[in-house]
């Protein structure tokens, strides 16, 4: 027995099953950009108290805190714990597939939406004949019925699939889906959608259903309690009664019913929204900077005014062209506009005026003519559009972008609607031109469903054209959404998609040069230079530029010239930022490292005196020291200052500062931020080993490498001071044994001047065997990899 399954049902399906295969190869992506900072480093996405949950904001400070981003979504980050507690721990996988299945929940819901709205308004406007109860039919005529009125039930699902298709591919979803932080939008979305149903179910013509109506008061709050947007939905059910009172306006009750919904739900989100403000403390709003909003920052009110109506331009222009896309539009993406003689007012002007001209249309249809009566359809889907954008539109208050394409999430709900209404009318003008065929000799049959659909004249011909456009088109859309899922793979993705889509962008730019210092360092300070070059006192453009010069300058036999360079942005960046750790830090890690380097290019064994005794080691461990003070995360800072420590002869603190590196390294990992910055786990297990026999403890020592041998069996420095130690001790055999397992282990060309050096170091131990044996080993590589 086959499974019937009906119209409606395989719409739901079919929507439901094209956002997830849009959606699912974001599943491959991990933690990239602001995931960090909310999920892997967020205690209140772990382990902190559901109190600290609901007073902290999206990212873990204190929501009253003057520092605080302000963004308070609670609901949100307890689905990223929920995630967290299901994989027991950071299944990048598992976050991402959450988000899938909740973007399909959601296509499916914008798709039930459509749904009641076009039937609504196609039982207003009678253009097809509507049968609620299909088996109410005299069985005589049921086949040929229930074929007519399957055939009805498709065309008024024409236009909401289409709706809920275009949502379930549309790549502006993208920012949304792909990242996990994105959670928010499509949380708040989905609960707003599913509010929006809930209250259509309550708010009836002659009665109202109060628990359908609480239902969507309280689904709304949970939606704001995911994101800020969701509080807009009151707007919307509100927008929903008064569009509907030219049906009520005779009808006395049916009035009084509507005014007292609209007023329980104006008076439930006004003090929704207060208590929002309240939650915030008495710091409202956070003050943004040029790099966030650079809008905001002009003096001129002009210049605003022209800037933030091209930004919603741009937004129209996203939602209808979606072929660039870029996760940020920071300074200067998009410069401002400062005089009304500006070119691009022009693309401002055609957008407001495409937008005016569907005003108008949707305003002609809410009044009506002789011919066809009053419908809300066209403004109730610009209603979805317009009222959840108004809080990111930068008019009521500033936001911390100019522009966001995971803002467009909600807001795309009102295009999809517009598309699809679009596309109805367009099967509307062609059934209306189009003549069905019937079997004649039977008036009540009616032949065939391919009836509706033989073309018999030009407009017949149109159908089948708007269908394979229509499906090029969601099949283009679903292709570029794969495409830039992928960007989020990984931030070096991510980064580099963006300076092909915003090459001014002065985050951009220095984030792609981060991501470049140790492969292409002078590619780097190309961007860089036009970073530094559009905002001098950019403190990450700095920071990344000394770095950048620094390694150029190692690259090339310690150049004074380049190093200079590197350090003088580096201080640049420790001026900027005097409450910061990075800068300080990197200035006295390169201050150490610079010195070492030319010690040993003179093959002089430095003396411990020489040592304490250089202003440039005495310079580097202020720094290092500042910037540990300043609650450093870097395992590079800490390991510097164990090194110095080390070659001071101060062994305990050196020990101290070893151990520290290794728990910074675990931070770093579990935020998996910065990776670059991770010291080597053998090279700290190596130096506390060394550091112990240093101090004359050679259990401690031998105990700390073998745990490191253990771990790390490939470490060829971790066998040679092993076997020091036990040829110290008097154990050559062991020594020797120690020796050969390292060599074991060493099996690539990689090895080679590791192994020339531990040889070098070797002869002063007059282990004449064992320095043979690693200089063989070395050629041997050698020749082996000729």
């Amino acid at each position: 027995m086959m499974l019937e399954v009906s119209p409606r049902e395989a719409c739901a399906l079919l929507v439901f099953t094209a956002a997830l295969i849009t959606a699912w190869n974001a599943n491959s992506n991990g933690f990239v950009w602001d995931d960090r900072s909310a999920v892997l480093a967020n205690d209140d996405a772990q382990s902190s108290s559901l109190f600290e949950v609901f007073s902290h904001d999206f990212w873990g400070t204190h929501i009253r805190s003057m520092h605080s981003h302000k963004s308070y979504r609670p609901l949100t980050v307890l689905s990223f714990r929920l995630n967290y507690l299901l994989a027991k721990g950071h299944s990048a996988w598992l976050y991402h597939c959450t988000n899938a299945l909740v973007h399909a929940g959601c296509s499916v819901l914008l798709w039930k939406v459509a749904d009641v709205l076009f039937l609504q308004h196609h039982r207003r406007v009678e253009t097809v004949p509507i049968k609620e109860n299909p088996q109410d039919s005299f069985p005589v005529e049921s086949d040929s019925r229930k074929s007519t009125a399957n055939v009805g039930e498709w065309k008024i699902l024409v236009g909401p699939l289409t709706s809920g298709l275009l949502f379930a591919v549309h790549p502006i979803h993208c920012d949304a889906v792909a990242s996990i932080v994105g959670r928010a939008d499509l949380l708040c979305t989905s609960l707003s959608l599913l509010a929006f149903l809930a209250y259509t179910s309550g708010a009836k013509k002659s009665e109202t259903s109060w628990r359908f109506v609480v239902m969507a008061l309280i689904l709304t709050i949970l939606a704001g309690l995911c994101k800020e947007l969701g509080f807009t939905n009151f707007a919307l059910l509100m927008v929903y009664d008064l569009l509907r009172t030219h049906r009520l306006q005779n009808v006395e009750m049916g009035v009084q019913l509507m005014q007292k919904r609209l007023l329980i739900t104006a008076i439930t989100g006004i003090v929704a929204a207060l208590v929002r403000v309240w939650i915030n403390g008495e710091h409202r709003q956070m003050e943004w900077n040029i790099l966030a909003n650079n809008v905001v920052v002009q003096e001129s009110r002009l210049t605003r005014m022209l800037s933030y109506a091209h930004l919603h331009a741009w937004y129209l222009w996203k939602l209808v062209w979606p072929r660039w896309l870029c996760f940020d539009y920071g300074y200067n993406a998009i410069p401002v506009i400062e005089s009304i003689t500006d070119p691009r007012n022009v693309y401002t002007l055609i957008a407001y005026v495409v937008v005016a001209v569907g005003l108008r249309s949707a305003i002609l249809q809410l009044v009506g003519s002789r011919k066809t009566p009053p419908s809300s359809l066209y403004m109730m889907s610009i209603a979805f559009g317009v009222v959840p954008f108004v809080p990111a539109s930068n008019v009521i208050f500033p936001v911390g972008t100019v522009v966001a394409e995971r803002l467009l999430y909600f807001p795309s709900v009102g295009f999809c609607l517009l598309v699809g209404c679009i596309i109805d009318r367009t099967f509307s003008i062609i059934d209306k031109h189009t003549v069905p065929s019937t079997l004649i000799g039977s008036s009540d049959t009616i032949q065939s469903v391919s009836s509706f659909t033989q073309p018999h004249n030009l407009f017949g011909a149109a159908r089948f054209v708007v269908l394979i456009c229509g499906t090029l088109i969601l099949a283009a859309g679903c292709y570029r959404s794969h495409l830039r899922n992928a960007d989020w793979i990984s931030e070096q993705t991510l980064f580099k998609a963006a300076v092909d889509v915003v090459p001014t962008n002065v985050k951009v730019l220095s984030n792609e040069a981060k991501n470049l210092l140790n492969s292409d360092p002078k590619r780097a300070l190309d961007y860089l230079r036009i970073a530094i070059g559009m905002i001098p006192k950019h403190i990450e453009s700095q920071t990344n530029a000394g770095l950048a010069f620094v390694t150029l300058a190692s690259r090339n036999g310690l150049d004074m010239d380049l190093y200079l360079h590197g350090i003088r942005h580096l201080y640049k960046s420790a001026v900027l930022a005097p409450n910061h750790f990075q800068g300080v830090g990197f200035i006295g890690g390169e201050i150490y490292t610079h010195w070492m380097k030319k010690a040993r290019l003179r093959n002089d064994d430095v003396t411990i005196g020489e040592f304490l005794g250089s202003e440039s080691i005495a310079q580097a461990t202020k720094f290092l020291d500042h910037s540990i003070d300043r609650n450093s995360v870097y395992p590079t800072h800490f390991y510097n200052r164990g090194s110095i420590a080390y070659e001071s002869g101060d062994y305990d603190t050196a020990i101290r500062f070893f151990r520290m590196t290794d728990v910074a390294n675990g931070v770093i990992r579990d935020r998996k931020v910065d990776p670059e910055l991770l010291v080597e786990a053998s090279t700290i297990y190596n130096m506390l080993g060394v550091s112990y026999k240093k101090k004359g403890e050679t259990d401690q020592a031998l105990d700390v490498l073998r745990k490191g041998i253990k771990l790390y069996p490939e470490e060829i420095d971790l066998h040679i001071n092993t076997a020091l130690i036990l040829h110290d001790v008097g154990n050559t055999d062991e020594a020797r044994a120690q020796i050969k397992a390292g060599l074991a282990a060493a099996a690539t060309r990689d090895y080679i001047p590791r192994l020339r050096n531990s040889a070098k170091l070797l002869e002063n131990a007059k282990m004449t065997d064992v320095v043979k044996a690693l200089l063989d080993h070395a050629a041997k590589l050698e020749r082996d990899c000729q």
